[in-house]
């Protein structure tokens, strides 16, 4: 199965984050796991990853929860 390079997650609760942080690493489903507590930092992230050159510096999720 191929892995997905980055999947950003968002949630305002630290107990979900933490939680779904450790069921996607024991699915070893990606590469990177990027945690957003809030939407306005989040959607920040992604119009970012979006716009910038340096991919390397703010890469572009592959998936969102």
């Amino acid at each position: 199965m191929k892995r997905l390079g980055l999947i950003l997650l968002i949630d305002d609760n630290k107990a979900d984050n933490e939680f779904h942080t450790i069921v996607i690493q024991k699915a070893d489903v990606t590469n990177h796991l990027e945690c957003i507590p809030s939407s306005r930092k989040s959607l920040e992230y992604v119009t970012k990853s979006l716009t910038t050159q340096d991919n390397n510096e703010c890469p572009t999720p592959e998936l969102i929860f």
